[in-house]
């Protein structure tokens, strides 16, 4: 990261334009221990040419490495003296070779300096960064650094222009990276989605190699350890120093022997430390008293021994550990710890005193699988934000106290199926934003639940039945069909009251139809809303007044007859299984839709009023086969969107050209002034494998002017015909699109048979065209003939395959 080479950064200007920056590191004693290299003024010497690489500067600036301009130096001033000692008194050099790189005179003769310095007794490390252009262009002065020396030639004397020329030569033969392709983004050092820290690799490696050559023969002298080698050689023969801060190995290695813990008693100012699957024995007191992060999976012994010191701990990571207790005594005074994990311990029965823990932030105690008891001084906690309790199955109740930490922002209780209740008092942990209850069986709704003004996230899916033969998975079963019906309107009633919520997940929650979910309607906010797994016959018509709504599903819900109109922002629809689904109405949505219909057997009526928008996708798998006739009436004759696949055996009649078979030729617009915007192809596909379902792909073959398209067909039973519509540039498919006669042949999947092909242009008409562009050219080698009587389908049962453009909704909208 920017903090490994240093705090700052001066930029000195060469008066070509040339332009050289220092980083330079300010050691601090309180934080990284006394230690200096005599003679060693600065970390990384960063020799480019100003006008090719500056936004490369801006954007090592932007990203951590605080960069300036020094204007310090006066015109006129013996530069190259003042640019030499800095050279000197840096332990890397990093000369970006661009493309005007040899054109500066300024940058070569620094350069040559530079690789002076590395020849001598100096020893200083070069690395080159190769950015947009070739190393053997570089290495040979070919190309743009041939022109750039060709003029170096007319005006230079020989022996510099040799000299220069040996520089660039022995640079360009060393390892380092080539940024050709780099130039897009330059995002050197960025923080994810997930607020993880990434670097480039180049970043990496030189942080590395700065501490490496601290002391490159004694890594016990090193103000960090990263090499699993250099680890255990420190650790084995006790040669660690004071000098040593960090000491990471994330490497997940048993060793037979157990490392004596004496190994750590010179590391006396070591802050962050990593023993992944590594056993020390002896006095833990030995270990430094400076720690602020200790991370040590698979930790060996029952409890954290007395004697290590962790009060100037911040975190603590023991995932994977063998603790049956987090310490022996009841409680621990760690004022400044902010993140405790202690997930898939699972020899851990209850959670630690929190008393002593007053800074806790996070709370991570992920696959407990024994834990049973959560200590009541968890509403000492007043800063807590995040407590994760996944997959904590011997669970069975949260305690009062939690409901005092106003802070708590995340609440995970995904899996705990035990837990059949929350607090009373739960509606008053105002700040909480999203809570997850996936598989927690919770019986009881608090009345209090509504006051959680600022929860935006709620996922509630209900214990499966189905998918578990456990007593307790019976006995629910059993109470649901009596008691759940009450308790579950009570809880729709506090859900919408909900007003901040953005995900709403109710899934195997035993909704009826006497629950009122007319206030869902209220939720503004909403952008995803699933309702699955319930019994209710019609959905309110609320929904449709959403008006943020992006995200519907509705899934496996065997009494629902119809779906409500949708609101404008609709962008994906799934449901499946609805047994009982005869009614769709389509949204009027200015922008592209997925719409998944599987197995609605019963769905026969689909309606719309006003424009109807451009679907991305139309899928309709194991749904009533009279379906086929009302979509060519409703949706073929008029969809215009980028991909549609729906089962039917004939290509619809907007369609100017067709043709029996998989060949078809057409005629473009003969007039020049006339565009055409977008071709529509259409195939009738059927699979004629004997047994298997598949998701089947064609190859669209321009025979004309020899371009080639590849499609996804969608998911394809066998002998069954679908009709797949698609659209395409004229530039995907052919190189000149102005009246030409085109010939195209579709190459399918070898058990894939193309009974039909149709062509649609949308062209943009000139003015001065009477809109009549098709001549009396008769489409493909069919003549004209009619495709009305292909093979019926026949009647396969239900599979799960499913279409790639499917899944994209699946990631959208999961079950």
């Amino acid at each position: 990261m920017a903090t490994e080479f240093g705090d700052s950064v001066s930029n000195k200007r060469g008066r070509d334009n040339a332009s050289c920056s220092v980083f330079h590191k300010k050691w601090r004693h309180d934080v990284s221990g006394s230690y200096s290299h005599k003679g060693l003024t600065y970390d990384v010497f960063l020799s480019f040419r100003g006008e090719d690489t500056r936004h490369l500067f801006h954007c090592l600036e932007e990203k951590g490495v605080n960069a300036f301009i020094d204007n310090s130096l006066l015109r006129g001033e013996d530069i190259s003296s003042q640019l030499i000692d800095t050279i000197r008194s840096s332990r890397i050099s990093v000369v970006v070779l661009s493309r005007n790189y040899a054109n500066s005179s300024w940058c070569l003769e620094e350069l040559s300096e530079i690789m002076e310095c590395r020849n001598k007794s100096i020893g200083q490390m070069v690395l080159p960064v190769f950015y947009d252009v070739d190393p053997s262009d570089v290495r040979k002065q070919t190309s743009c650094y041939g022109e750039a020396f060709a003029k170096h030639e007319a005006v230079k004397d020989k022996e510099t222009v040799a000299r220069w020329r040996a520089a660039l030569t022995e640079v360009a033969s060393l390892f380092g990276w080539d940024l050709t392709n780099y130039a897009s983004g330059r995002s050197l050092v960025k923080i994810t989605k997930k607020n993880k820290l990434e670097m480039h690799d180049m970043i990496r490696d030189m942080g590395r190699e700065i501490v490496r050559r601290e002391s490159p023969q004694n890594p016990g002298k090193r103000s960090r350890l990263f090499s699993l080698n250099d680890i255990l050689a420190t650790l084995r023969n006790h040669s660690g120093t004071e000098q040593v801060e960090g000491l990471v190995s994330n490497y997940y290695l048993e060793l037979a022997e157990k490392l004596d813990a004496k190994a750590f008693e010179r590391m006396r100012l070591l802050r962050l430390l990593e023993l992944n699957n590594l056993h020390v024995d002896g006095d833990f007191g030995l270990i430094s008293k400076e720690l602020r992060w200790l991370c040590w999976h698979g930790f060996p012994l029952d409890f954290l021994p007395d004697e290590l010191y962790m009060e100037n701990l911040v975190v603590l990571d023991m995932q994977y550990s063998k603790l049956r207790s987090t310490w022996k005594t009841n409680s621990k005074e760690m004022p400044r710890l902010r993140v405790l994990n202690l997930s898939y311990s699972h020899f851990l029965t209850k959670t630690p005193d929190f008393s002593g823990l007053s800074k806790l932030e996070e709370l991570i105690m992920e696959d407990c699988k024994e834990l049973k008891e959560i200590d009541r001084s968890i509403g000492c906690l007043k800063g807590l934000l995040l407590m994760n309790l996944k997959d904590c199955e011997k669970l069975k109740s949260i305690p009062d106290s939690i409901c005092k930490v106003r802070t708590l922002q995340i609440l995970d209780i995904r899996g705990c199926s035990n837990l059949m209740r929350l607090p009373d008092d739960f509606g008053n942990l105002e700040s909480l934003t999203e809570l997850l209850a996936d598989g927690a069986p919770i019986m009881q709704s608090p009345l209090s639940f509504a006051n959680l003004k600022n929860l935006s996230k709620l996922s509630l899916w209900g214990y499966s039945r189905q998918r578990s033969s456990s007593i307790s998975a019976l006995v629910w079963s059993w109470i649901s069909r009596r008691e759940a019906p009450k308790e579950n309107n009570c809880l729709i009633a506090s859900v919408c009251g909900l007003r901040s919520l953005t995900e709403l997940r109710l899934i195997n929650c035993n909704i009826l139809d006497d629950a009122n979910l007319d206030g869902i309607g209220s939720l503004q906010n909403l952008i995803q809303f699933e309702i699955s797994g319930s019994h209710i016959r019609c959905l309110p018509g609320s929904i449709s007044s959403l008006s943020n709504l992006q995200i519907f599903t509705v899934n496996y819900c065997p009494k629902l007859e119809s779906l409500p109109d949708l609101p404008q922002k609709i962008i994906a629809v799934r449901a499946i299984g609805c047994q009982s689904l005869e009614r769709i109405s389509l949204p009027n949505s200015p922008v592209e839709t997925g719409m998944c219909f599987w197995d609605c057997p019963r769905l026969a009526e689909i309606s719309h009023s006003g424009v109807l928008n451009p679907f991305f996708l139309l899928s309709f798998k194991g749904c009533n086969k009279q379906l086929s006739a009302k979509l060519n009436e409703l949706i073929l004759k008029s969809w215009r969107g980028r991909e549609l696949f729906v089962s039917g055996s004939n290509i619809p009649e907007w369609f100017e050209y067709q043709s029996t078979g998989p060949s078809i030729f057409f005629q473009l617009p003969a007039c020049h002034s006339c565009k055409l915007n977008r071709i529509f192809v259409s195939y009738i596909i059927c699979n004629h494998h004997a047994t298997n379902s598949m998701i089947g792909h064609s190859r669209l073959f321009n025979t004309t002017r020899g371009k080639s398209k590849w499609s996804c067909l969608g998911y394809l039973p066998p002998f069954t015909n679908h009709i797949s519509i698609f659209s395409i540039s004229p530039e995907e498919i052919m190189e000149v699109y102005e009246g030409i006669e085109v010939v195209l042949d579709v190459e399918p999947h070898p058990h894939l048979i193309t009974r039909a092909i149709g062509i649609h242009l949308e062209v943009e008409k000139c003015p001065s065209c009477s809109g009549i562009y098709i001549d009396d050219v008769e489409a493909g080698p069919s003549h004209g003939n009619s495709h009305d009587k292909y093979p019926h389908e026949t009647e396969t049962k239900p599979t799960t395959e499913i279409t790639a453009v499917e899944q994209w909704l699946l990631r959208y909208c999961p079950v």
